[in-house]
């Protein structure tokens, strides 16, 4: 009668596979699952910087914008073979300060957020922030202090020359990835518009070339 003691062996090791079995896809399952939901996650944070850094280079290109529009309208003068900033400092002579401090305000508010853009932002932002201080520190100099009587040691008209230097730079470096290309495109276009003979007829015709 060996043969019934074979078959009881039988039915009690197919049970037993079974539920070995049972384990392994749970486990197997489990582990997919765990691996799953953890790719979703690292996807979805990931999603969330570059929103994020998209968000944050956006607000930069608006500020620098603002900046750049700023510094244009300092060196917007002809000066003939005088510094524009000699000629800016002494239209503003009373109120100078104000223009600086608004324009230092957009650069630290630009240096703030940079610390969550990209490389390249955040070096040109930095560049911009050290050429703008160099360049206003010059003016403060030359506003706040008498032409000296013997200028021999001292070039004193340098000053602005050297500050409109800083400041041209700096407006490189905000146009240098910093502003949006887009924006600088139309503000350039805008001038050529402005500066146009027939400015409704340039207007158009920019129009045109867009839709083509």
């Amino acid at each position: 009668m060996p043969w019934p003691a074979g078959a009881c062996g039988m039915a009690q090791v197919v049970p037993l596979l079974s539920w070995q079995t049972l384990n392994t896809i749970v486990g197997t399952a489990a582990a997919v699952a765990v691996a799953w939901f953890a790719g979703a996650t690292w996807r979805s944070d990931n999603r969330k910087k570059r929103q994020r850094v998209t968000e944050v280079e956006s607000r930069i290109s608006t500020i620098a914008f603002q900046l750049r529009r700023q510094l244009r309208s300092w060196l917007d003068r002809d000066g003939r073979g005088v510094s524009p900033l000699t000629i800016w400092l002494e239209e503003h002579a009373q109120d100078y300060g104000k223009h600086l401090d608004v324009a230092e305000h957009r650069l630290d508010e630009m240096a703030t957020l940079a610390g969550e853009a990209s490389a390249l932002i955040r070096t040109r932002v930095q560049m911009a922030f050290v050429l703008f201080l160099g360049g206003t520190r010059r003016l403060t100099q030359y506003a706040s202090m008498e032409r000296p009587k013997d200028e021999t040691g001292f070039d004193y008209d340098r000053l602005t020359t050297d500050a409109e230097k800083d400041l041209k730079a700096c407006i490189e470096a905000l146009e240098d990835g910093v502003i949006d290309a887009d924006l600088l495109t139309t503000d350039r276009e805008l001038d050529e518009i402005r500066n146009a003979g027939d400015p409704f007829r340039r207007l158009a015709e920019a129009i045109l070339r867009r839709r083509t």
